[in-house]
């Protein structure tokens, strides 16, 4: 078991991670109880006293088990494996029975959502639910402790002008993470929990927000907006609001990747929300063009019509299902046209209701991006600003340009 290069996982080969569990760390201690000069059990005990793994073999049967310490308790997952000699190239494969939930639990019991509180395993079988949580109220802990880990002294999250302390916006992205978690440690997920990865986070904050600071109550909805298959495994996205006092302050997208785990086509889904693109159609054919399409309806209230080189903006969301990596099963984009007056004024003059099965691409979004602005770049005129309050201010405000390349 110890210098297997290979364990057999079902039909698959997979690398053996047994001594990524037993490379050395300070204080560690080994301890091996050998039965008739045969290794039966091997322990690993930490530097702070607790045990972190064990080993043990028995008629063939070995039995694996990582210790997590815990809010209040400790996580264990265990997992077992037969021993078979004969088999030259795998003589060591995994038995799954169990599995999936038990690595689900084991991870549901490592990770908390706040110092005090562990997280319970509680299955999310509708891909569809949204998941609220009203309960991370913004410390002075909190601040210390994330500034700390991530390397941020900027006294922008010291104690200000009349004792008020700021945070850092990445803690919305914490309060929505208990949530997150749930999904993915879910059977709406799948399996592949210990393959996963974090990619990306993408923080978009609202217009008019302002900064965190101690004492904020941060409530957060979180959905998974899709699930979709790359070469490299499983993709899972999530959407998550975060408000304060009940105002959206940020919108997150989030982006987790399960290496060698892959879902069903038929359970491959993907969904883009508040998608904008703003055109203009240069002729009074492209306007007569636009006007014939089917997904294309004007309000019956609509006061204005299109007209060439006026500014339209389309604001859509859309939904993907998958036949295969390049063939979508179903393409559905629903969403509003507004019209840009003279005066600066949008105007509703139209929606947009597609639906189309079996589609290489989405015809809707396809169409109107041969008409899209193209804007040029923005710099700031200064070189860039010090994004902390001066002395004597508890409130600061910021011109950000419309483009960062």
């Amino acid at each position: 078991w110890l210098t297997a290069p290979i364990v057999l996982h079902g039909i698959k080969y997979a690398k053996n991670k047994l001594r990524r569990l037993l490379q050395p760390r300070p204080g560690r201690t080994v301890s091996i109880r050998m039965i008739d000069s045969i290794p039966q059990t091997l322990e690993i005990v930490g530097a702070d006293g607790l045990l972190e793994f064990k080993l043990e073999h028995s008629d063939g049967i070995i039995t694996q088990s990582v210790f997590q310490p815990a809010v209040g308790r400790v996580a264990t997952l265990r997992q077992t494996f037969a021993y078979t000699p004969a088999s030259i190239l795998t003589p060591i494969a995994h038995l799954e029975e169990h599995d999936a939930k038990s690595i689900k639990q084991f991870m549901a019991g490592t990770w908390v959502d706040n110092s005090d509180q562990a997280i319970e395993f509680q299955d999310v079988t509708d891909p569809k639910v949204i998941l609220h949580n009203n309960g991370m109220t913004i410390t002075e802990s909190h601040i210390h402790a994330f500034c700390q880990n991530v390397g941020n002294y900027s006294q922008c999250y010291a104690s200000g002008p009349g004792g008020v302390m700021h945070a850092p916006m990445d803690l919305t992205f914490i309060a929505g993470s208990p949530s997150m978690l749930r999904f993915l440690f879910s059977t709406a997920v799948g399996d592949g929990q210990l393959a996963m990865v974090h990619l990306t986070n993408t923080v978009e904050l609202t217009a008019g927000a302002q900064l965190l600071r101690v004492g904020d109550k941060l409530q957060t909805a979180v959905e998974l907006s899709g699930m979709t298959n790359q070469a490299s495994g499983k993709v899972v996205t999530f959407e998550s609001s975060v408000s304060v006092r009940g105002k959206l302050i940020a919108s997150i997208k989030s982006e987790f990747l399960s290496n060698g785990y892959f879902i069903d086509y038929a359970q491959a889904f993907m969904r883009e929300r508040g998608q904008c693109i703003a055109i203009q159609l240069p002729s009074e054919i492209d306007v007569q063009v636009l006007e014939t399409m089917s997904w294309f309806v004007y309000r019956e209230d609509a006061k204005q019509r299109l007209t060439p080189n006026a500014v339209i903006e389309f604001c859509l969301d859309s939904t993907y299902r998958y036949k295969h990596s390049s063939l979508y099963s179903s393409v559905v984009t629903t969403g509003i046209v507004v019209i840009k007056t003279e005066t600066g004024r949008l105007v509703h003059i139209a929606d947009v209701d597609y639906q189309w099965t079996e589609a290489h691409k989405n015809f809707v979004i396809e169409y109107i991006r041969q008409f899209e602005i193209e804007s040029d770049s923005v710099y700031f005129d200064n070189g860039g600003y010090a994004l902390c309050l001066p002395e004597a201010q508890d409130e600061v405000s910021f011109t950000v340009p419309k483009a960062n390349e």
